[in-house]
């Protein structure tokens, strides 16, 4: 690709040349007066010395536009690749969902893992806004984790045929190992200083964040879920007679969400509002026509913690439901008499990253 800035720069070197040949030849010529020659170079003099010192410049600049119209076309490609291997080991994570999905042998927490990390790879977090740069030493580090990575999702296809013939622990194998070195192509693109500075900011410019689990969440943590940083803005602890679980306060900007964690972060749910049903606390029996299995009731004693501060020793009944497709129906009574319930759709594991405060 021609560069226009060093060539403009070049032709104002020859425009200074001809004028200077130009002034010598006339002079000589024209044998001008002593002060006629004064006149003459002068002014001929101050624009063949502009002209030079803008050539100049401008040759330098085009050098330098130069450098770096390759190194952005450069980095270009190798974001190119990325993006290629990402999409690849994506359509292999999701042809074995549905494989599993259409057999209808895995569990559904499993394949929404499956399909919640083939998200991930579809849709990373860096890519919203302004895309790190990808310098050489990264793009070698990359080419070497992506090889590894393209031929575990190879595998996939097999180790879904294994699961389909009753050996599931190749599937599982490999999906803890493709989880893996995607996480670790998240630290390569984005260096682990990057990473924690994301989620200091999520967390109000206190100290850094570090990778955690679900069941340690607590206010100022952070938490991405399809693309999204969460602040943890609000937690509700519940003690029922030692078991604990959480309900946390998730925000983004003007976004709200609920997330219900149970058995140490073994299984999780986004939680959405809905109308408490008549009867849920005050029958001694409730039942609804929703296919709703009661699988857990009681009183805890809970810790409410936000960012203004926190209140303990609140008395809560919950009541908790398992419902069709993995789903369930979250239900509590406060102090006061207020009722709150919740519709629930499973989250995997995998499918949130987790950062917790030093």
């Amino acid at each position: 690709m021609t560069n226009q800035t060093g060539m403009t720069g070049r032709l104002l070197w020859i425009i200074a040349a001809v004028l200077g040949v130009s002034t010598v030849a006339w002079l000589a010529f024209a044998q001008p007066t002593a002060a006629g020659t004064i006149l003459c170079l002068g002014p001929a003099l101050v624009v063949i010395a502009a002209l030079v010192v803008s050539g100049v410049f401008l040759n330098r600049r085009g050098v330098v536009e130069e450098v770096e119209t390759k190194a952005f076309e450069q980095e270009s490609a190798w974001r190119d690749q990325e993006r290629r291997t990402r999409m690849y080991v994506a359509e292999r994570l999701e042809q074995a969902a549905s494989r599993l999905s259409a057999n209808e042998s895995a569990p559904k927490p499993f394949l929404a893992e499956l399909r919640g990390l083939a998200g991930r790879l579809r849709r990373p977090g860096y890519e919203q806004g302004v895309a790190p740069s990808i310098s050489q030493a990264q793009f070698q580090t990359l080419q070497s984790l992506d090889s590894s990575l393209m031929a575990k999702a190879d595998e996939l296809d097999r180790a879904t045929d294994r699961w389909l013939a009753g050996d599931h622990t190749a599937l599982e194998t490999g999906a803890a190992q493709v989880r893996q070195m995607v996480d670790r192509r998240m630290e390569v693109l984005l260096g682990e200083t990057q990473l924690k500075t994301a989620r200091e900011v999520l967390a109000g410019g206190q100290s850094p964040l570090q990778r955690g689990t679900i069941g340690g969440l607590k206010v100022n943590d952070a938490v991405s879920a399809g693309g999204v940083d969460y602040s943890v803005t609000g937690r509700l602890l519940f003690d029922d007679r030692g078991v604990q679980w959480s309900r946390l306060q998730l925000r983004s900007g003007e976004e709200e969400r609920w997330l219900l964690t149970l058995n140490g972060g073994v299984d999780n749910y986004w939680l959405t509002s809905s109308q408490a049903p008549a009867g849920l606390f005050t029958a001694s029996q409730w039942s609804s026509g929703e296919d709703l299995v009661l699988r857990g009731q009681g009183t805890a004693e809970v810790s409410l913690e936000g960012l203004g501060g926190e209140r303990r020793g609140l008395l809560i009944d919950y009541r908790r439901f398992s419902g069709p497709n993995d789903t369930i129906l979250w239900a509590e009574r406060w102090p006061d008499g207020q009722t709150f319930a919740f519709n629930g759709e499973r989250v995997g594991q995998y499918e949130l990253e987790v950062y917790q405060q030093k």
